[in-house]
């Protein structure tokens, strides 16, 4: 029997440099279209992750005197530039509001990134009824948001192996797209200059979300219930207030005062119809009304009611919740008369 023959140094030599060309070659092919390919998410989605992006950018400039937050009511409501061009002095304005961006995601997006980052004088929080909602599922953007690679890294969470990952991966675009890149024809589509677009693509410069600017509300009868029907069964399911909701939404509240931001709670705008969409219609807004109250009362912070700052009409309206561009429009100068009023701008 003739013995097994064991490779040669300079054979394992040789195949070490060829291995080694061949992912250096793959490496600077990779580097070559990256910024045709989608990046990895690393957040719970692609909203999240431009804007931490673009806050990450801001930090290396002055501070941001300005800065908005809250759920996608905000993301959608204010425009940024066109405040900054409605105060006095142009003050730097950015939008860090998030989809489904719930108090207690709120909590750590600005514990961790927006107020250290960002360093504002006035943080305007936008608040709607469905904020305060302990039993909606809503929750499950808060299990997404905490579960994140970026999130579990911000709050020191990550192992080890999470930790040498990231590190890899910001060294290297060929183990950063290691995913995609067992996606051949996505591969392919890069190097002819295709990009797959996500819904990060549509946040402007300073965070605003332009994707619903051109739409109107659909109020036929039968969208105006199937929306009352999900609204009920999915954000305001059961609806309670009292807990883990309030309590963060507090805690946003305290940490800015504490760091000397000032606050102003904002009541965000509503459509026709959205009261019908509670369980207990009026009664349940006027809960979340009373809660916000106590809290703008004991934390000593401004308020202002902008529930009818934009007329609830299709025209203003890319759905009953959310303002298209025409409303956002309305809405961010109403925000700018009421700053300058409180002295705030």
């Amino acid at each position: 029997m003739t013995p097994l023959r064991r490779p040669s140094v300079s054979g394992v030599l040789i195949i070490t440099v060829v291995l080694g060309i061949l992912l250096f070659g793959a490496e600077v092919g990779v580097r070559a279209v990256n910024d045709r390919l989608v990046e990895p998410l690393d957040w719970h989605d692609y909203e999240a992750q431009a804007k931490a992006g673009q806050i990450e950018a801001l930090a290396a400039r002055s501070p941001i005197p300005i800065v908005a937050v809250g759920t996608s009511a905000m993301h959608f409501g204010l425009d940024p530039i066109q405040l900054r061009a409605e105060l006095p002095g142009r003050p730097l304005v950015y939008n860090a509001a998030l989809p489904g961006g719930i108090p207690r995601i709120m909590d750590i997006w600005t514990e961790h990134l927006v107020f250290p980052e960002l360093r504002p004088k006035v943080i305007v929080l936008g608040v709607n009824s469905t904020d305060v909602n302990d039993a909606g599922t809503q929750k499950g953007f808060f299990r997404y948001f905490i579960d994140s690679p970026a999130v579990r890294r911000l709050t020191g969470r990550s192992s080890v192996i999470e930790q040498m990952d990231h590190r890899i991966m910001s060294w290297s675009a060929l183990w950063r797209y290691r995913t995609l890149l067992r996606k051949p024809v996505t591969f392919v589509d890069a190097l002819r200059g295709h990009r797959p677009p996500n819904p990060g693509d549509t946040i402007t410069a300073f965070g605003l979300d332009v994707s619903r600017r051109r739409r109107v509300v659909d109020a036929s009868p039968e969208k105006v219930q199937d929306f009352v029907d999900r609204r009920r069964n999915s954000w305001l399911r059961n609806y309670t207030i009292g807990g883990l909701e309030s309590a963060a939404l507090r805690r946003v509240v305290d940490r800015a005062r504490n760091a000397g931001i000032k606050v102003v709670i904002v009541e965000m705008p509503i459509g026709d119809y959205y009261l019908r969409a509670h369980p207990n219609g009026e009664q349940d807004y006027a809960r979340f009304r009373q809660e916000i109250a106590t809290l703008v009362r004991e934390t000593g912070s401004s308020f202002l009611d902008a529930s009818r700052s934009v007329t609830p009409t299709t025209d203003y309206f890319s759905d009953f919740v959310h303002l298209n561009g025409k409303g956002a429009k309305v809405f961010t100068s109403y925000l700018a008369g009421e700053l300058r009023k409180l002295g705030l701008a």
